[in-house]
């Protein structure tokens, strides 16, 4: 049977994709008789994910369901069940890839229903990074969690390069750095017209002249895209007693070696926003994971740079296009003058304040 728990209502896609589920719990939990209780239920823009309790004869399992939903710009369900696909594909080859590692995992996919969008996977051993922070790094840290956590992050970084070197392979392509330009300036015009942004062309330019003077710096070598997760975030990473795993694999793309390592890298500065977090703690944490990545990577490489700058204005647009209500939105424009002052600072590093007129189009100056 399937019971709602504590959740007050599914939706007819979740219902029916646990219906799958009761219907196939022999073969995904070795018996018919399996009950299933739905535990929390979580609704996003593209997806639904529940948390469910498997009780068998056997013993009690944990999975998660998953159905997608159309994003903006997807017609119809063809995308849709590519992107699914996709997803499914990716997670089955890194699953089977790192199961010879010891501390560096993929999540288990149980099953996919294509005809309900859905995916059922098993529950990861562990807490979710941004609880282990929240629990390890807030003030008063105290050195022997924080030693813990910085082999933590380290192995993060180990596990973001294995991921570059087993995830599936397409076509390998050069980076093309002005469609990242594109990409950044995008969201900067985006932030020149929201009046509470406290941005303005002047900034914008000068943003733009620092990405110019970075790409520059950028050798040949270096511009090759790589596997890139797409969404390396503190929520979708697992930390057992052991290993680490991570999840939900479905923006896995190609991109820039130090993109999701710069993502994860941009998240704990974030981090710094809130009183609780002593920027020295959070920086040995970002060191760990940059040596788990590359030993001699340092944050100041114009690659890594440039992942940065991106992630930094996305983040900027999000708080300030949504600052939310109070008390949140105090913390919104704080995390926006702070973004502000990062991209002047970044834009000085570069003898640059306001530009006159925009630079010429293109990065390879």
């Amino acid at each position: 049977m399937t019971s709602l728990g504590g959740t007050r209502d599914l939706s007819d896609g979740m219902g029916g994709l646990f219906d799958l589920v009761r219907r196939d719990a022999g073969r995904l939990f070795g018996s018919d008789a399996a009950s299933i209780e739905v535990l929390s239920l979580e609704v996003r823009e593209s997806s639904e994910i529940a948390r469910a309790r498997v009780t068998t004869p056997a013993g009690v399992r944990h999975v998660f369901a998953k159905i997608v939903k159309p994003r903006p710009g997807e017609i119809g369900l063809t995308q849709t069940r590519l992107r699914l696909r996709h997803d499914v594909e990716v997670t089955r080859h890194v699953f089977e890839a790192m199961g010879s590692t010891e501390d560096l995992r993929a999540v288990e996919l149980l099953a996919c229903y294509e005809e309900a969008l859905g995916i059922v996977t098993n529950e990861a051993s562990g807490l979710p990074l941004d609880v282990v922070v929240a629990r390890a790094a807030r003030w008063p840290a105290m050195p022997g969690d924080l030693t813990q956590l910085e082999k933590t992050f380290a192995r993060i970084g180990r596990w973001i390069a294995s991921f570059q070197q087993v995830a599936p392979e397409p076509t390998p392509s050069p980076l093309d750095l002005d469609a990242t330009r594109r990409y950044i300036d995008t969201r900067l015009k985006r932030l020149v017209d929201l009046a509470g942004a406290g941005f303005g062309e002047g900034d914008r330019h000068a943003v733009l002249a620092y990405f110019d003077t970075r790409a520059a710096e950028i050798p040949s070598a270096a511009r090759q895209e790589v596997p890139v997760h797409g969404d390396i975030t503190p929520s979708n990473i697992i930390v057992g007693s052991h290993a680490v795993t991570v999840l939900d694999f479905a923006m896995t793309a190609r991109g820039s070696r130090y993109l999701d390592v710069a993502r994860l890298y941009s998240q704990l500065e974030f981090y710094t926003a809130k009183p609780q977090y002593r920027p020295h703690v959070i920086a040995r944490l970002q060191r760990a994971l940059l040596s788990g990545y590359e030993p001699a990577l340092l944050p100041e490489n114009p690659l890594f740079e440039i992942c940065a700058l991106q992630h930094v204005v996305c983040h900027f647009l999000s708080h300030a296009r949504r600052p939310g209500t109070f008390p949140f939105s105090l913390y919104s424009r704080h995390l926006c003058r702070l973004h502000r002052r990062w991209l002047g600072e970044r834009s000085r590093s570069v003898g640059v304040r306001h530009l006159v007129a925009a630079p010429a189009s293109g990065s390879s100056r």
